[in-house]
């Protein structure tokens, strides 16, 4: 089957005129210009704008006003366009999204949940989607799968967060060539067990420690505020031990944290 390539040059702002806007969750004066069906590749591209569509022709009515008669609008200057930018959005039932646009975005545009951080590969609904799956202990190859995003550009998109980059083009590591292999599982003894102290006065807010990785500062005030909520021995074991497993997974990117994690469980132990 050949790909589909349709244009909704005709569709005012989105409304149940614009489909594609609506799927999308764009609110006006954001509409879709053109979209692209690649069934073999189960790809839905979209084309977007802010920018009202141009009128084609103006009608005045003569000075007798018996007759209308056709005459060209004035000539409104044409809005300006940059580089084309795109993102991967949410995925529309079996199909991955791609947000694409022209238009000269200024920052604040930036933060439309529809559209994406410069340099950044998602978008910024999607980069909030990925983030919570990978701070719930996630492996990165699992949200790839998941998600059907491209190894490479999650690898950069993690990168970039962990590291406080604006820019997820910048300076990114080489993915590991083996993408969908789980990092090496960490010695027993490099992380304290999960029954000890240390684990249990972390998610009660008792101790603190210098956080610079993204996933477990989420994942860690998520679990402070779920204990606060059931205080119960049961829900705090099951919030320890998804700490600790979260720990053990990406111990590889946690050295920072698990330093001063190892040295309270001495201090604790002394």
């Amino acid at each position: 089957m050949s790909t589909q390539i349709k244009s909704t040059a005709s569709a005012p702002a989105p409304s149940a005129s614009d489909p594609w806007a609506l799927a999308a969750g764009m609110a006006a004066p954001w509409r879709t210009t053109q979209y692209r069906i690649d069934p073999v590749a189960k790809m839905l591209h979209l084309w977007i704008t802010r920018h009202p569509q141009p009128e084609t022709v103006a009608k005045k009515r003569s000075w007798l006003g018996l007759f209308g008669t056709a005459s060209a609008p004035a000539a409104a200057p044409a809005p300006a366009q940059g580089p084309e930018m795109q993102w991967r959005h949410l995925n529309c039932m079996d199909y991955t999204c791609v947000i694409h646009t022209t238009d000269v975005l200024e920052e604040r545009h930036h933060d439309l949940p529809w559209l994406g951080k410069p340099g950044m590969p998602f978008s910024n609904r999607m980069a909030k989607q990925v983030i919570q799956t990978v701070s719930n202990g996630v492996e990165l190859s699992t949200v790839a799968d998941l998600y059907s995003i491209a190894y490479a550009d999650l690898w950069k998109f993690k990168f970039a967060i962990d590291n406080g980059q604006a820019d997820a083009q910048r300076s990114a590591p080489p993915a590991p060539a083996a993408a969908s292999a789980a990092p090496a599982a960490p010695q027993a003894h490099a992380i304290p067990d999960v029954a000890h102290p240390v684990w249990e006065r972390l998610i009660e807010g008792q101790l603190s420690i210098d956080i610079q990785t993204l996933g477990l500062q989420l994942l860690l005030s998520k679990l402070r505020q779920q204990v606060q909520l059931q205080p119960t021995p049961e829900v705090r074991q099951v919030k320890l031990r998804e700490l600790h497993r979260y720990t053990l997974r990406n111990a590889h990117s946690l050295v920072h944290e698990l330093t001063q994690i190892k040295q309270l469980a001495k201090e604790l132990a002394a």
